[in-house]
């Protein structure tokens, strides 16, 4: 039997804010780890959205997120490990729920946020 961990990010700095939850075979360390680099990439127009972007974006303005295990899961099937997440999600008021109009926004705002960082180390040369 193999296992799995539900976890969640957060920004401590930012309390109220929803927090993601997610589900990896992975250390949570490197998980963590792959959300930032999807994210630089998805800046960058070479990877899709994702939720877990809403709380990522803490880290471009200076804030640090972290990654915390929920629960440790043992299944033999990876689908029971993504069943298992989502009836988590259902049960939390947690980011994944957002809707699709509120994500955009997020994005405008990711978008807009790297052209600014962009032109500011154009200004620094």
């Amino acid at each position: 039997m193999k296992f799995g961990i539900i976890y969640k990010i957060y920004c401590p700095a930012k309390p109220k804010t929803r927090h993601y939850i997610g589900s990896t075979t992975q250390k949570l360390k490197t998980r963590l780890s792959h959300h930032r680099t999807n994210l630089k990439s998805y800046i960058k127009g070479d990877y899709h959205y994702t939720c877990s972007f809403h709380l990522m974006k803490y880290e471009i303005d200076g804030f640090l997120v972290k990654i915390k295990k929920i629960e440790k899961f043992y299944y033999d099937d990876v689908k029971d490990l993504r069943k298992r997440e989502k009836q988590i999600i259902n049960k939390l008021n947690c980011q994944n729920k957002l809707k699709k109009k509120k994500l955009l926004k997020i994005t405008d705002y990711l978008i807009k946020k790297n052209k600014i960082v962009k032109k500011i180390k154009i200004m620094k040369k």
